[in-house]
């Protein structure tokens, strides 16, 4: 399924048509302006991915977006021609809440992955950016940017009960001078690999892992 709502457009899987409101067909040539709508529609017609362009310029998806099990969500893409460059088109997904991407589950058969997105939270309240929960063991974090809000005790990334991949994202605190935690694994075996950690000025724990006696945990190259 695919995504595309243009900068400065107000975002809706709805138009009118001959005079009749009808729902976008989520492909490359009417694509679905809502994330959320579109992994809905995914997991309706079992489909796998959900590819969501670039807004251009300073746009970015304004929603809390719930991830479906077992299906990928993939940023980096170019509405025109549905190319991909995840720096050139850089795709955000940003919200004032706590919480800004959630996936809840109890694990997937097939391997799928959080992949070419920038996911920010303006929130002032503690909470997570990235919160994952009973993720299975096909899951993966991978070339993402997640930005923390500068004025609270936030965690880019929370795992629990999960088996999953982190690998080659970038986790920023920016100037806080709080306490921020870039990847916080509880009960969770995790592999982490090629991340890049930005605490800021004041307190934090790049990777904290907790209640860990029957898990593993994985640190190379962060």
């Amino acid at each position: 399924v695919h995504v595309y709502c243009a900068e400065g457009a107000t975002c809706s899987n709805y138009k009118e048509v001959d005079g009749e409101i009808k729902l976008r067909a989520g492909n490359k040539t009417d694509p679905f302006q809502v994330i959320n709508d579109a992994i809905l529609e995914a997991k309706a017609l079992n489909l796998k991915k959900v590819i969501v362009a670039s807004r251009g310029g300073s746009g970015y998806y304004d929603e809390v977006v719930y991830m479906g099990q077992g299906i990928s969500l993939l940023g980096g893409y170019r509405h025109t021609d549905w190319t991909r460059d995840i720096t050139t088109n850089a795709t955000e997904i940003r919200s004032n809440r706590s919480i800004v991407l959630s996936l809840k589950g109890t694990g997937s058969k097939v391997e799928y992955s959080l992949d070419g997105l920038t996911i920010r939270s303006t929130s002032e309240s503690n909470g997570s950016v990235v919160l994952i929960e009973n993720a299975g063991s096909q899951f993966s974090i991978v070339n993402n940017t997640i930005l923390c809000h500068g004025t609270s005790n936030t965690t880019g990334i929370k795992i629990e009960l999960s088996n999953i991949r982190i690998i080659n994202n970038t986790i920023s605190a920016g100037s806080s001078l709080n306490e921020i935690k870039g990847i916080d694994a509880s009960n969770s075996s995790t592999l982490i690999i090629g991340n890049t950690i930005e605490t800021g000025p004041g307190k934090g724990d790049g990777i904290l892992a907790s209640d860990m006696s029957s898990r593993t945990i994985i640190i190379k190259n962060n």
